[in-house]
């Protein structure tokens, strides 16, 4: 008797962290990020990047954008970019993302993964969450280079170096007598 092979399954990354309950009051930062990654010419990378101090909620922001608008991408990845005090290397990032998408990763070298990286997400819609990021050289080999991908990023530095990328900044609300929240 004759075992029957089932075909390869390409994996789709569904990676989102739980959206936030009660994440009220942010309508604007919310609108303005969706804006963002929506507006941009649908022939390239769309890229909102949030900067602003440390726990103002910028990555919080941005995965809640990200399940708003995540019926619009079948593939759905969130990369830490951070494990403890230290930002994660941009070839680890990358190793981690390929296998979750069931791609062998074989080679150390940070431009054959970014190549390959590259290949996997060619003809695919896909929303990759980048959250933490360090700086603009850690970043840059995480971009997908196909048409329809978007990424929300957040930072804590200005990422002023990413072509084509819409920048927007994350503020602590101070109320005073003369201006509103």
């Amino acid at each position: 008797m004759k075992t029957q092979e089932r075909p390869a399954v390409t994996p789709v990354p569904r990676q989102l962290p739980a959206d936030t309950t009660g994440f009220t009051g942010r309508e604007p930062n919310i609108g303005q990020v969706t804006r963002a990654l929506y507006a941009a010419d649908a022939s390239a990378l769309v890229i909102a990047a949030v900067a602003g101090a440390g726990g103002m909620g910028k990555t919080t922001l941005a995965v809640h954008v990200a399940h708003r608008i995540a019926a619009d991408y079948p593939t759905v990845s969130s990369l830490r970019t951070w494990a403890g005090p230290r930002p994660l290397p941009p070839d680890a990032v990358l190793g981690a993302f390929l296998r979750a998408f069931g791609v062998d990763v074989v080679s150390e070298s940070l431009s054959e993964r970014a190549a390959l990286y590259r290949s996997a997400l060619a003809d695919r819609r896909v929303l990759v969450v980048l959250g933490n990021a360090s700086d603009v050289a850690q970043v840059r080999p995480l971009l997908p280079g196909a048409a329809g991908c978007a990424m929300p990023i957040t930072s804590r530095a200005r990422l002023t170096g990413l072509s084509g990328a819409r920048h927007l900044r994350r503020r602590r609300c101070v109320r005073t007598r003369r201006r509103r929240c």
